[in-house]
């Protein structure tokens, strides 16, 4: 599996192609269609509920789950 940060820096193309996502800061999973603040020339996603850049697509290698996110939050923001 890709490092985390390859998913969540520069994902705009992922999450065109994605049905959901989630934020490991906030741990919300929500539809990416809700995305309305990028970084970097508009290539990364911010969190609608948390304004972090902590967004993942759900692909098939990245399944979102709460526990997933929860893991990650756990590991990068404690």
């Amino acid at each position: 599996m890709k490092m985390i940060d390859d998913y969540c820096i520069g994902n705009k193309l992922l999450l065109a192609t994605s049905k959901r996502c989630g934020c490991f800061h906030c741990l919300q999973i929500f539809d990416p269609r809700e995305i309305t603040m990028w970084l970097d020339a508009e290539d990364t996603a911010i969190c609608p509920f948390c304004s972090i850049d902590a967004v993942l697509p759900e692909l098939d290698e990245l399944p979102i789950s709460v526990d997933f996110l929860t893991e990650l939050h756990q590991e990068w923001f404690e």
